[in-house]
């Protein structure tokens, strides 16, 4: 997941509860069922399911903001929050926040482009 989103590695923690949490709604061979049903005996909603890193819009509680300020902020999804049913967002600088009021962009992959772009770098400056 990290190598495919791009991330850099201090985000493997995440990989792993996120992947895991997928991991729990999927069904397994001998029972037909998820680990998720057979522990609160109810099947997972799925609905909530997005790419792992991909691009996200939190929204910013008025009281946390300016009147002249955005009403979000730009992040990367990086996976659910165990306590409560929010989303795990990374704004930079080591910040993660935790919001429910989230708009995600399953298909734009922001670290992903960039480690593109570094890689692309690396092999013109070489060829060069």
């Amino acid at each position: 997941m990290l190598s495919e989103a791009g991330l850099p590695h201090k985000f493997w923690g995440e990989a792993v509860c996120t992947a895991t949490y997928f991991q729990n709604r999927l069904s397994t061979k001998p029972n037909k069922k998820t680990p998720y049903e057979l522990w609160t005996n109810r099947k997972p909603d799925l609905s909530h399911i997005r790419i792992f890193e991909c691009k996200a819009y939190a929204y910013v509680l008025k009281q946390k903001r300016g009147k002249l300020e955005d009403k979000a902020v730009e992040g990367v999804f990086l996976g659910y929050d165990n306590r409560s049913k929010g989303y795990r967002i990374y704004l930079g600088d080591n910040n993660i926040m935790i919001s429910r009021t989230v708009k995600l962009e399953g298909n734009s992959l922001p670290y992903a482009r960039k480690e593109l772009k570094k890689q692309e770098e690396k092999r013109n400056s070489w060829l060069n």
